[in-house]
């Protein structure tokens, strides 16, 4: 726990992450380690917020034990603008321990070719319109990987029971969420293991309804909101009265969002090696490779300028590929080239 801004060892939160790391190690999968879990009784911490509600004390799910077993605060460190330095904390596993449950965790990561591992940024955390939990799935397309989250509801047969929307785009869902945080002044680690941890120790739970997702963080900063409202489309275009003479902004900025979601979930499969190759998408998209570089420009907006195109707010006329071709590489060059 944190006192004077200082890292306070709990004595028996810190023996129940070293049965946690033991017990990984000894059955060896996340889902084993849960079940385990479940079986003791044990619960993630009941916090505390400032207001005197409280939160937690609730079954560890998969996302959250995973990212539990790559924190590497629990060897003394601490992370600082994505780099690990020692913490002045003494640490409650060793180094041995954890450094097995990381080569064991990046074995399983390498053995899971049925999951995409940057689709679990959320897992455990995101809930449909109606309450169910969202979990972490994905389609293949001619070899290319598309993550999504789907509520639980229709993987169990419940359709009926199924909140709007029901399936969602991952990357897209991600990237809103990721914004959101940075615009808050929210410091988020580099690293796609760092990022996930720091996730799970951020958010309370996401909630995506048909026209806004709402955000809850766990313990925000004096500076920071607890609940977010974020504007969101699910699937459909806002109904508007325009006049006919003029053109209407949305359909342009609805696809130019899709490209966006799309350059992202290129991006994120090529640089984890899920994708081998341009040619493999634009085999894929029934695309040339130069088109399909060109929306790849589009992961690298300013994430000021996604929140103006997921408001609406851009010029009417302004395409994906108008950004796409005459993109800068500075943020600052991107919102006045925009005039954002």
């Amino acid at each position: 726990r944190v006192e004077d801004r200082k890292l306070v060892i709990d004595s028996a939160e810190a023996e129940q992450v070293r049965i946690i790391f033991a017990t990984y190690l000894r059955l060896g999968s996340i889902p084993a380690l849960k079940a385990e879990l479940d079986h003791r009784g044990m619960r993630t911490r009941l916090r505390v917020r400032r207001d005197g509600s409280t939160f937690g004390s609730v079954p560890f799910f998969t996302g959250a034990l995973s990212a539990l077993l790559r924190n590497r605060a629990y060897i003394g460190e601490i992370i600082h603008k994505g780099q690990h330095h020692a913490g002045e904390h003494i640490p409650i596993i060793d180094t041995a321990t954890f450094e097995a449950v990381q080569a064991r965790l990046n074995a399983q990561r390498v053995e899971r070719t049925g999951r995409d591992a940057t689709a679990s940024l959320l897992r455990g955390l995101i809930f449909d319109s109606r309450g169910n939990r969202m979990s972490p799935s994905h389609a293949v397309k001619n070899g290319v990987r598309y993550p999504y989250y789907v509520s639980r509801a229709l993987l169990e047969n419940r359709k009926s029971e199924a909140g709007t929307p029901s399936r969602l785009s991952a990357p897209a869902i991600d990237t809103i969420i990721l914004d959101a945080l940075r615009h808050q002044h929210i410091p988020l680690p580099a690293t796609q293991d760092d990022l996930n941890a720091r996730i799970a120790d951020l958010i309370e739970r996401v909630d995506v309804h048909p026209e806004q997702i709402v955000l809850t963080l766990a313990d925000p900063s004096p500076a920071a909101e607890r609940i977010i409202a974020l504007p969101f489309q699910a699937n459909r275009r806002p109904q508007r009265t325009i006049h006919p003479a003029i053109p209407s902004p949305w359909p342009c900025q609805d696809r130019l969002i899709r490209s966006i979601a799309k350059a992202h979930a290129w991006r994120d499969g090529l640089l984890a090696g899920r994708i081998t190759d341009i040619k493999t998408i634009a085999r894929a998209e029934r695309k040339t490779p130069r088109s399909i570089r060109l929306t790849l420009q589009l992961a690298f907006l300013d994430p000021a300028i996604i929140d103006k195109a997921l408001a609406g707010q851009l010029p009417r006329t302004i395409s994906a590929t108008d950004i796409a071709r005459s993109l800068p590489l500075a943020w600052a060059d991107q919102r006045k080239m925009l005039g954002v």
